[in-house]
């Protein structure tokens, strides 16, 4: 995400008369600060989505400042998260987010290795984060969910 900006061109035809060309539009991105990609997080999905919504925790990979793991998705549900955590990877060019399918909890409400997979994008303006997930378990998957992950002031 970005902030977008709008031009178009109005002219004059041979005849004196005025004419508007086509409306242009860019976006350009905020600079990716890696202090603000990372911390504390209110994670919201939607009641018609996956229907949570707490506090998590974003930290920055040591040796890659567009790598990030969140921590507290699932324990946010009383799910213990034994495995894991969740890696998110972020594009440096246009921002967009990838999280490769990995299993955060061995075991979720009778459901075994609980995973999540994901794409999304990141806002380097505000450090927020929209994304999808794929949240399945070994007996199949629940589907794909919208989460929000807002910075804690």
């Amino acid at each position: 995400k970005g902030v977008p900006y709008y031009w178009s061109v109005e002219m004059e035809d041979a005849n004196g008369i005025p004419t508007a060309g086509p409306t242009w539009s860019f976006t350009a991105l905020c600079a990716f600060v890696p202090s603000k990609a990372v911390g504390s997080y209110h994670s919201v999905s939607p009641p018609s989505d996956w229907n949570s919504e707490g506090d998590i925790t974003i930290t920055a990979d040591p040796t890659n400042q567009y790598k990030v793991s969140v921590v507290g998705i699932e324990a946010l549900e009383g799910v213990t998260e034994d495995k894991g955590p969740l890696v998110m990877n972020i594009d440096p060019v246009n921002h967009e987010v990838t999280a490769p399918k990995v299993v955060i909890a061995s075991l979720a409400f009778g459901y075994h290795n609980l995973a999540y997979a994901g794409t999304g994008t990141y806002n380097a303006c505000d450090g927020s984060y929209q994304m999808d997930f794929t949240i399945s378990a070994d007996e199949g998957s629940f589907g794909t969910f919208a989460f929000t992950f807002t910075r804690n002031p």
